[in-house]
């Protein structure tokens, strides 16, 4: 049967130019880095940060993008009224893969759900594809719930990924070194020609480390163990998207809401190609705004506020 996505009309601008800050926007605070599960501040109880039972308040879980820290999604929780839970990746953890991270979130989300009650799950960017392998755990133990997903879809992360890092050189050595790079931008700021070329010359991910590491003040914000678990955490989250496989077979009963920007980076369908994993047609909301700023758009919150009663979506 034919799947179509409720599209509203919007124009789309056609962004050609992106590279890796696309996906890395921020590095977060050390002090709250190592936290698996952060409140942030929402309209919900004078914005506290004190996590609360879940049976208390209705509770959003929202799982970041590639940065993995909750402050990324602080301009969206300042508009949702109700306690929302940032579900931080573990940077010292041994999750590899998209399935195994998946299994993690999805420990922190049923230890703090009652036995009857629904989940409420936001994906974000990269957190998109562990939502949905949350989503498939869920539903395999009989749990019901809503999913939305902000700019985010298994096709769409790899397409984006692959392109980012399309070269001359093999996909694992343009990773490491656009990801150094990247991170070169947020910390040090700095004339990038001598780096491109030293990196390109050595060849292992920890040699290009020690390279970094060499050549970048030690007296920047993060300390150096700080910076390379923030490295290494970001790398093998790179090639978990590459890896991954998904399998798309439509057989997700929940109902989900793909929240796009308008301006967008690949040409692929509306949906992100999102209707093969769901029996339903997944709805599809255009934003105002890009990968970013979207999440600053009060629209996006009002989308997951009016979808979340137990009748919508």
């Amino acid at each position: 049967k034919e799947k179509k996505a409720d599209v509203e009309s919007k124009s789309i601008i056609q962004v050609p130019d992106v590279r890796l800050s696309y996906l890395i926007r921020a590095v977060g605070e050390e002090s709250s880095a190592y936290n698996s599960v952060m409140r942030i501040s929402s309209l919900c109880e004078n914005g506290s940060v004190v996590e609360q039972p879940t049976t208390k308040l209705p509770t959003l879980f929202i799982i970041p993008g590639l940065e993995g820290i909750s402050s990324m999604m602080e301009p969206l929780s300042k508009n949702l009224d109700m306690q929302v839970l940032c579900l931080q990746y573990d940077m010292v953890g041994t999750s590899t893969t998209i399935e195994e991270m998946a299994a993690s979130h999805y420990t922190l989300i049923e230890q703090r759900l009652s036995a009857d009650q629904e989940f409420s799950i936001v994906g974000y960017s990269f957190g998109g594809l562990i939502a949905i392998e949350v989503l498939k755990l869920m539903e395999k133990n009989n749990r019901s719930g809503k999913l939305w997903l902000i700019d985010s879809a298994p096709q769409f992360l790899k397409m984006t990924t692959e392109f980012l890092i399309r070269g001359d050189n093999s996909p694992d050595q343009e990773i490491q070194v656009q990801l150094i790079l990247r991170f070169l931008d947020l910390v040090w700021p700095h004339n990038k020609i001598d780096f491109i070329n030293e990196l390109y010359q050595v060849n292992t991910w920890e040699e290009r480390l020690n390279y970094f590491f060499d050549e970048v003040p030690v007296d920047v914000v993060h300390n150096q163990n700080y910076q390379k678990q923030l490295l290494n955490s970001a790398y093998i989250k790179l090639k978990a998207i590459l890896s991954y496989d998904g399998k798309p077979n439509g057989s997700l009963k929940t109902r989900a809401l793909l929240i796009r920007p308008t301006e967008h980076v690949i040409p692929i369908s509306e949906d992100y190609g999102l209707s093969e994993y769901f029996e339903s047609a997944v709805t599809v909301h255009f934003v105002e705004g890009n990968h970013y700023s979207i999440l600053e758009n009060r629209k996006v919150a009002e989308l997951i506020s009016q979808s979340s009663s137990p009748k919508v979506l």
